[in-house]
């Protein structure tokens, strides 16, 4: 058996440039988790306002209703007065089920979490840059292979799981402006 030499050498690229470009990129791409992860904060925000407004709403209209002996009348007022907190406590659970149903508060702490992913390989693209003018081109390169481009995947990777395909494109486009 006869053992066979593989020698690769890296490409003739200019990592200067490929920092620069992977830099820009994840900046844009952390900037549309950023986008994202604001837009289901007001979101999750809204509903939730909601729930306080209803909430306080049948609180007063209970209120209400003992203080003025509604209950005891005879009438449309006392029939609408026993069933209007009734109603509204079921609108209140039925928005807290839809909210719970979204999941924002599970998907804006993976956005969380994607976002810190990337600000970790954008630090690595960062220390590299500084590095480069110091150190030997074999140095720089053995970090770009070991240091950048692991993180760098790996904020990809996290970053196309996090974002739904039909949602990125409107993101990143809004990250890029």
């Amino acid at each position: 058996m006869q053992k066979v030499i593989v020698s690769i050498d890296h490409p003739g690229i200019s990592i200067v440039e490929n920092l620069n470009e992977k830099l820009v990129e994840l900046r844009a791409k952390r900037d549309a988790c950023a986008l994202h992860h604001e837009e289901l904060k007001l979101n999750n925000d809204k509903y939730n306002k909601i729930i306080i407004v209803l909430s306080l709403a049948c609180a007063f209209l209970e209120t209400l209703k003992m203080q003025l002996g509604l209950n005891e009348l005879d009438s449309w007022v006392g029939d609408v007065s026993s069933m209007m907190p009734i109603f509204i406590s079921t609108l209140v659970s039925i928005i807290s089920s839809l909210l719970k149903f979204q999941k924002f508060p599970e998907k804006m702490e993976t956005l969380v979490q994607v976002s810190d992913k990337a600000n970790f390989a954008i630090e690595k693209i960062r220390m590299l840059q500084e590095y480069i003018p110091f150190k030997e081109n074999s140095i720089v390169f053995d970090m770009y292979q070991k240091e950048v481009t692991d993180s760098y995947r790996d904020a990809l990777m996290s970053i196309e799981v996090a974002i739904y395909p039909d949602k990125r494109a409107k993101y990143y486009k809004n990250a890029q402006q």
